[in-house]
């Protein structure tokens, strides 16, 4: 069986600077190595807005090119996700008066 390999992180689509910014720099790693055509894939940590239905528009929004994998799914199944990769899905309120916003994983 061939190995393939591929590039994983986690974002959301409601995110201004830090998730845009490491899918920039994911997409400009790879497109400076020798592996160019390494798929990224995305995980959402906003299952609760980044809904299947919604997840070209993000992808097109970072930009990513068709062997690229923007995921989503319930609650229940994101937070699965991010339990095997040894993280938690958490929603903490961002400023007063705001709604709460997904934490980054790291």
């Amino acid at each position: 069986m061939a190995r393939a390999s591929v590039i994983v992180t986690f974002a959301f689509a409601h995110c201004a600077d830090i998730c845009p910014t490491l899918v920039h720099q994911l997409r400009e790693a790879r497109s400076h190595s020798r592996r160019d055509t390494v798929p990224i894939v995305i995980v959402t940590l906003d299952p609760w807005r980044d809904v299947p239905a919604r997840l070209p528009h993000i992808a097109q929004q970072w930009a990513l090119s068709a062997s690229d994998r923007l995921l989503s799914g319930s609650v229940d199944e994101v937070s699965a996700v991010l339990d095997g990769w040894g993280g938690a899905l958490a929603r903490r309120r961002h400023r007063r008066h705001q709604p709460t916003r997904p934490s980054h994983f790291s």
